[in-house]
């Protein structure tokens, strides 16, 4: 009976003290489970730590097809194995071949500034540096009034160099193909692969000759200038320059040309 009292206060003793121990670990998880602010908030990588980029404009493509007044006309890129039908809007790149068919008509707007119209069976590749391989059919092309696009127009017959002018070409359907040049206003070079140096051509000048005819003093000679009935001739029958609904940019001063021609 004399040692229930201590024993007692012995075991409240210990009651507190566990119920303490117990308080003061709770205390503690509580400070090791809660997230601080700075453990809470979003981790931020080292790429978004950097600007957002910079929006850029889309690089135009290097030639689009802006008219095609009759199909099909077909194109295929440099690095397909087949021909595709094209539309208006189609875009070309360098190396792309553009063929048209039987009536088909289409007029085609680079980049650069120079701008064509082709028909007649015409089969061409766009190469840079505003260079055109023409193997068939007929082309017209020039350069938007006011600016200077160096351009280069190769045929079976040599190469024609044109810059601030409007040229139209043609080339027979035969195994040995006749070329016709006409520079319908402004000056063309026609440069014949062995000569030193080329053939010119004046607005209102025309040349026809074949692949070979390397004999520069002929072809000088051969080089004639259209009377003015020559060229509304010319004008009339010209489904490059009167089938589309609209003129081309340089129409005017073709007219002009025309007009000056003698009768």
């Amino acid at each position: 009976m004399g040692y229930a009292c201590p024993t007692r206060l012995f075991m409240g003793i210990a009651l507190s003290c566990a119920t303490l121990l117990s308080a003061c670990q709770n205390q503690l998880d509580s400070v090791q489970t809660t997230p601080s602010a700075a453990d809470s908030a979003p981790a931020v990588s080292s790429e978004n730590t950097t600007s957002s980029p910079t929006l850029t404009a889309e690089t135009p493509a290097d030639a689009t097809i802006i008219k095609i007044q009759q199909a099909p006309i077909w194109f295929q890129p440099a690095t397909a194995q087949a021909e595709r039908e094209a539309q208006v809007g189609t875009e070309l790149a360098f190396g792309d071949a553009l063929r048209t068919e039987a009536d088909a008509l289409a007029e085609v707007a680079l980049a650069s500034g120079l701008a064509f119209r082709v028909g007649g069976d015409a089969a061409l590749v766009l190469q840079p540096d505003n260079r055109l391989e023409l193997s068939s059919g007929e082309i017209i092309a020039w350069v938007e009034p006011g600016r200077e696009v160096p351009t280069e127009i190769v045929t079976p017959a040599g190469v024609a160099g044109l810059r601030g002018t409007t040229i139209f070409i043609e080339i027979s359907d035969d195994p040995n193909p006749e070329v016709h040049l006409l520079a319908w206003e402004g000056t063309i070079t026609f440069t014949i692969p062995g000569t030193n140096e080329p053939l010119v051509l004046e607005g209102g000048q025309g040349l026809r000759l074949r692949p070979g005819e390397t004999d520069l003093p002929v072809l000088r000679d051969r080089i004639a200038r259209l009377n003015r009935r020559q060229m509304r001739q010319q004008r009339r029958q010209s489904r490059l320059l009167n089938d589309f609904e609209s003129p081309i940019p340089t129409q005017p001063l073709i007219d002009q040309m025309m007009e000056q021609a003698t009768e």
